[in-house]
């Protein structure tokens, strides 16, 4: 497989699962619950991100941490 397929396969899955998201956050009707999932999936990007940088890299960066604690202060101030 050349990079070219490797790509476009990876583009593919990501617009599939966004579609999926999509088609299960517009069927639920209650609020509540579609804030709780749009935090746990904030949650779980910065997990991804922070086990790309740390685990995977071995680099020690505390930027994820400062934009996470920055976007949280915004939005208790508001």
């Amino acid at each position: 497989m050349d990079a070219m397929t490797a790509a476009r396969k990876g583009t593919l899955i990501r617009d599939l699962l966004i579609f999926q998201l999509k088609l299960v956050l517009d069927s639920i009707k209650d609020v509540a619950l579609i804030q709780i999932s749009l935090v746990a999936a904030i949650y779980v990007i910065i997990g991804v991100g922070m086990h790309v940088i740390l685990g995977e890299a071995g680099l020690l960066h505390l930027g994820y941490a400062a934009f996470l604690g920055v976007g949280a202060y915004i939005i208790g101030l508001g």
